[in-house]
């Protein structure tokens, strides 16, 4: 008899520590090539090119931010990330979340339509909308402007349609109260939808901002004086054709991952949240 009631106990625990063990093993593995820069971004450039490698610095130093620092305006990039990306982020929630309320809420001729337009962008690369979109800034008079970087890609469908699946949560009952205690109907939005859909909020705002922050293609296209560029460029003229300045692009890289690592981590709690929410079926 204790047999019969330790062999389902001893399983479990078994599968559960095999389990645990391969999520350790996939995280050292997700996490070593951040590991490898940190690390690298405080060595001399000598120890960089060591072997065997060394694992932590044999001596700490500041020599690498030092030299990025001195040899392109760095901060001027970063402020230019940090612009681009909250206003790309503020602007495309702004869009994502009235066009998800209006699909979510209304019945409207060619609603269905509008919707299966909106996810099928989503399986056009990027790239067949870089020569239009081109053309089209270029006559606008918007080239090497942040207008240019902000504005095309703003409207984006795979955040409107996870704001239009998280409002389809909401009760029409609910709006149909504010309606009759005289609300407009974009003050329901306003004071009603976007309250309730703060998870889904969250993880449109998070794909956004990683997005802007990372983009490099479109930037390189419309963007012509230094003055203008974004952190992924100035990141790119540390590769040149015959050689690497490892130092510098450690060091720039490291400062480029905090702001969307800080983001991720202070957001986390309301992430799977909004996914979940997201993931509503209707």
């Amino acid at each position: 008899m204790a047999r019969k009631f330790f062999n389902p106990y001893i399983k479990e625990t078994a599968l559960h520590l095999i389990i645990v063990v391969l999520l350790v093993l996939g995280a050292i593995i997700v996490a070593s090539p951040f590991f490898w820069m940190v690390t690298s971004s405080f060595k001399t450039g000598q120890e960089m090119f060591m072997f065997p490698p060394t694992l932590l610095p044999r001596k700490w130093t500041l020599e690498s931010y030092y030299k990025l620092f001195a040899s392109v305006p760095f901060l001027r990039y970063y402020l230019n990330s940090i612009l681009i990306t909250i206003a790309y982020t503020i602007i495309g929630l702004f869009i994502s979340s009235l066009t998800g309320f209006a699909l979510a809420k209304y019945r409207f001729r060619g609603r269905e339509i509008i919707f299966s337009t909106v996810v099928l962008t989503l399986m056009i690369p990027m790239y067949a909308f870089v020569i239009p979109l081109y053309a089209f800034i270029a006559k606008t008079g918007w080239m090497d402007t942040y207008q240019a970087v902000i504005f095309p890609f703003a409207a984006n469908g795979l955040t409107i349609f996870f704001m239009r699946q998280g409002m389809l949560a909401i009760p029409d009952a609910l709006l149909d109260a504010a309606r009759i205690d005289g609300c407009t109907e974009f003050g329901i939005f306003w004071n009603i939808a976007l309250p309730i859909s703060k998870p889904s909020l969250v993880v449109c705002a998070t794909l956004l901002a990683t997005y802007a922050w990372n983009d490099f293609l479109w930037p390189l296209v419309v963007l012509r004086s230094s003055e203008h560029f974004t952190v992924p460029i100035a990141l790119a003229n540390f590769v040149g054709l015959y050689a690497v300045d490892y130092a510098s692009l450690m060091a720039g890289s490291v400062l480029a991952t905090l702001p969307i690592l800080v983001l991720l981590i202070s957001l986390q709690r309301y992430f799977l949240a909004g996914l979940l929410t997201g993931a509503v079926k209707q």
